[in-house]
């Protein structure tokens, strides 16, 4: 997690969550929360949810703020690899 300037962002709340079009099955296992470090990583482990000879794993979306900044993407986590993401954290516009 970056701020605008590029610089990391320590203590941002950052989630993951499967939200498919197409609800399959129940989902809330794949849920997973964290708070970024002083580098502005957090790391997450999916390695027990993966089974030997899938195809692909899962398609997640990510959500992190801090303070009035915020962001949001998606990730794509292939199994048995390490997959990183780096968002940037933009205010949160005025409603």
């Amino acid at each position: 997690m970056h701020d605008a300037d590029g610089d990391p962002v320590d203590s941002a709340y950052v989630k993951l969550y499967a939200n498919p079009a197409v609800p399959r099955a129940e989902l809330s296992r794949l849920l997973k929360e964290g708070m970024t470090n002083g580098a502005g990583r957090v790391e997450f482990d999916y390695t027990g949810l993966f089974e030997q000879g899938q195809a692909g794993f899962a398609v997640m979306d990510i959500l992190t703020f801090k303070d009035s900044s915020y962001a949001e993407g998606v990730i794509k986590i292939l199994e048995e690899e390490t997959n990183e993401e780096t968002l940037v954290m933009q205010p949160i516009p005025p409603q």
